[in-house]
């Protein structure tokens, strides 16, 4: 609840500020803020832990990159469901 209130105080203040930047300064701040979500690594201790996690993740991986980030994601969801109940 606190982080909900905070990012919404954040939206109202930050929207006026942002409003003037030209969208390459946005997805510049974005790609910023996401590169320390890409761990390649991983994919190695996925390999010799469980490979349908291993599938899981590149098949998450190229539907978000090749087709929108929403269906990249719903694509993702469905297959990781359907490799839990398999």
């Amino acid at each position: 609840i606190v982080t909900a209130i905070v990012v919404i105080i954040i939206l109202f203040v930050a929207t006026p500020v942002l409003y003037y930047l030209p969208s390459a300064c946005l997805s510049a701040m974005i790609f910023v803020a996401a590169y320390g979500l890409w761990d390649f690594m991983i994919l190695r201790s996925l390999w010799k832990i469980r490979k349908l996690d291993f599938l899981v993740w590149w098949v998450s991986f190229f539907a978000t990159l090749f087709l929108s980030a929403s269906t990249g994601l719903l694509l993702a969801l469905a297959f990781s469901i359907l490799a839990v109940v398999y």
